[in-house]
């Protein structure tokens, strides 16, 4: 629909003046809609002639040289969707002209909801024109959970974030279909702790936790959290002083396996201080249990199944302790120990063995002392 008024005046050079207010099915004013105007003249095409965007007020102006009066086109774009198309007006020589036209876009209010009340914070949506339509070449994203958005009318694709995607539909905006309430869904996540080859584990503690904080915690080593909003989770599961840290994007109902090792593998790496390997090294790892391996041919040493924990590394030559170093493990890995001669490894070595002598002191003194307080007693 439009309306024209039109106002004659003197002008030296023939020209008219277009005014255009362009306002939505719903009546918004219409920002940043871009229109032009096209017209014949025997057999000869003119235009497209621009206007400037339309401002807050859903309006712009233009004024171009005509020296007669002649049908034309308008044409109103709007994010790059054909809103209006082919509007016959009629253009006279040195007159104004004023047209409101109403185009096909509609304010489209959207609310994101948290099933427990409220909105859903932290929640984004966007919305997609479907391809091959004419509004293939809309995209818009908000950051908000409760907006809304001047979108021309059309075929499109809504998908809603909190993390991870969990809405997702083809939907018809129109003056009939503008309004959008979505209600976030609670979701199940399902788990099963398991070793590196996917066999059932045993886990002591399994633990889900949200943006860092713990949400909830289980001593099962399979089971099910329910009740989750959309989001980034965090699962971790403890068993055998092993630790596993997995991330899961839950945006529907999700199974998945928490794997966690029966323990770590480290290579040691014996040589001496000119680079050259170890061969048949007794190399023993003293924490909680004790490890012992040989090291190989190329002076590596490997073990498998250690628990996270605090190792004594001692290394031995025919029974003859070498060298000593403390060394906490949590990770998988290899490392490189160099064995120095005696007097270049003297002060290490002296250093644990005075620690084992001290250790041993105390015992003896400890033993003595309680031997006598006994006596005493017994008199």
């Amino acid at each position: 629909m439009s309306v024209g008024v039109v106002q004659v005046h003197a002008a030296t050079t023939p020209q008219v003046t277009v005014k255009l207010k362009v306002t939505s099915l719903d009546g918004y004013p219409v920002t940043k809609a871009y229109a032009d105007i096209e017209y014949m003249i025997g057999n000869k095409s003119i235009g497209p002639i621009n206007f400037p965007a339309t401002d807050a007020r859903g309006q712009a102006n233009i004024t171009f040289p005509l020296n007669q009066s002649i049908n034309a086109d308008l044409n109103v774009t709007f994010m790059n969707a054909i809103v209006l198309e082919n509007y016959p007006v009629q253009l006279t020589p040195n007159t104004t002209l004023s047209f409101n036209l109403t185009v096909n876009v509609v304010n489209m209010t959207y609310e994101i909801v948290n099933p427990r009340g409220g909105l859903l914070y932290s929640a984004t949506i966007s919305v997609h024109g479907v391809q091959s339509t004419n509004v293939s070449s809309v995209s818009v994203n908000e950051n908000s959970p409760k907006g809304s958005v001047l979108l021309p009318t059309g075929l499109y694709t809504v998908s809603v974030y909190r993390g991870p995607l969990f809405y997702r539909a083809n939907l018809t905006i129109n003056l009939n279909h503008k309004t959008l309430n979505i209600t976030a869904p609670l979701l199940t996540l399902k788990y099963i702790v398991v070793g590196v080859n996917h066999e059932p584990a045993q886990a002591q503690a399994v633990d889900l936790l949200y943006a860092g904080s713990i949400l909830n915690s289980s001593s099962a080593s399979s089971g099910s959290f329910t009740g989750l909003l959309p989001g980034y989770y965090q699962m971790v599961a403890f068993g055998n002083g092993l630790t596993n840290s997995t991330t899961v994007a839950v945006g529907s109902n999700v199974s998945i396996e928490v794997v966690l090792p029966t323990g770590y593998s480290v290579s040691l790496k014996i040589s001496n201080e000119f680079g050259s390997p170890l061969v048949g090294y007794n190399v023993t790892l003293v924490g909680s249990k004790s490890y012992s391996n040989i090291t190989d041919s190329e002076g590596v040493a490997t073990f498998n199944g250690l628990p996270q924990g605090e190792y004594i590394v001692e290394v031995y030559a025919h029974n003859q302790l070498e060298y000593a170093t403390a060394s906490y493990i949590d990770s998988s890995g290899s490392q490189q120990l160099v064995v120095s001669s005696a007097a270049a490894n003297g002060s290490t070595l002296s250093t644990y063995v005075v620690v084992r002598l001290a250790f041993g002191v105390v015992l003896i003194i400890l033993a003595a002392l309680i031997l006598l307080t006994a006596k005493t007693k017994s008199k």
